[in-house]
């Protein structure tokens, strides 16, 4: 009796010491405390609001090991998932797991893989914008008869090891570049720019002959045989001007990190390049001391310049 009776209480020991598991709320909380006040209540409000278009299904949880990813599915396996969201350092993207197969009027969709398309939500209200909707609306019509299927909307939080213990830090690391998806039409204008800035130091170490050859104007190729050094300012500042336009495009395409005020950059260049080009006429009547040649090869080079901007603009415009 002495033994059943030590051995009951050595098994009651037992499971007071054994620690609860947490509930799935609670590891999905702690699993967003890691981020910073702002990202996280951008997770929280982005999770609520996905919660209330998908009633039915599964959201599968993973801390993943380079983002912490919530998606839904018509069940419990991941392959069945239709959407979901992931929190990076700075921001929450939305992904359409199907997204190839949206209509995108809009061109709001970003990736080229064979399936997955995402947005990201800078600002989160886009997950409220109407051209966003629509793209909700039709990837819950994909899965339809699959979600009507489904049982009701149900938790799962899936254990991701993280290999060698070490994710990526979910706070924001100083002198940290979170790679962007790669636009190539502003990586296009952006090295456009950058060979106009190198042809302008060209002019600046070669003088008088580069300046005729390019159209300067007898003006300042006088200017620069007679040793001025008013030529080689101007190019200088040219160079300055379209150096920084250089590294806008790139940081807009996703090559360099993020500048300041990269939007409103980038439309005055882009605005710039286009009036310039369209602006032949004009410029022909006013002449300025160049030739008809170089006002219309300079323009259409300008508006190649321009249109490159813009349509690389209007693809990344959702996130920068």
């Amino acid at each position: 009796m002495a033994t059943a009776s030590s051995t009951k209480a050595s098994a009651r020991d037992t499971r007071t010491a054994a620690p609860k598991t947490a509930s799935a709320e609670q590891q999905i909380r702690s699993f967003v405390a890691k981020y910073t006040p702002d990202v996280a209540a951008q997770l929280r409000a982005a999770r609520k609001r996905l919660r209330t278009v998908f009633p039915r299904g599964c959201e599968l949880v993973y801390d993943n090991y380079n983002a912490l990813a919530i998606g839904y599915a018509s069940s419990d396996r991941a392959g069945d998932a239709i959407m979901s969201i992931a929190a990076y350092p700075k921001w929450v993207t939305l992904f359409f797991l199907h997204g190839k197969t949206l209509p995108d009027p809009h061109r709001l969709l970003q990736g080229t893989g064979s399936r997955v398309r995402s947005i990201r939500l800078a600002p989160l209200a886009l997950l409220d914008d109407a051209r966003v909707q629509a793209l909700i609306d039709c990837a819950l019509a994909l899965h339809a008869a699959a979600l009507r299927g489904a049982p009701p909307l149900r938790t799962i939080v899936n254990p991701f090891p993280h290999g060698n213990g070490r994710a990526v830090p979910r706070l924001p690391q100083r002198g940290r570049h979170v790679v962007e998806a790669l636009n190539y039409y502003l990586i296009a204008a952006g090295a456009c720019s950058a060979v106009a800035a190198l042809l302008h130091i060209g002019c600046i170490v070669f003088g008088a002959p580069w300046y005729r050859f390019f159209g300067a104007g007898e003006r300042m190729v006088q200017l620069a045989e007679q040793g001025s050094r008013y030529p080689a300012a101007v190019s200088a500042f040219i160079v300055l001007v379209l150096g920084i336009w250089s590294l806008y495009a790139f940081s807009g395409a996703g090559v360099l990190p993020r500048l300041p005020l990269r939007a409103p950059v980038l439309c005055c260049v882009t605005a710039i390049y286009l009036l310039r080009g369209v602006a032949v006429v004009p410029l022909l009547f006013l002449s300025l001391g160049r030739t008809t040649a170089f006002w219309w090869w300079s323009s259409a080079i300008c508006l190649l310049i321009g249109a490159l901007h813009l349509i690389g603009l209007v693809q990344v415009w959702v996130r920068l």
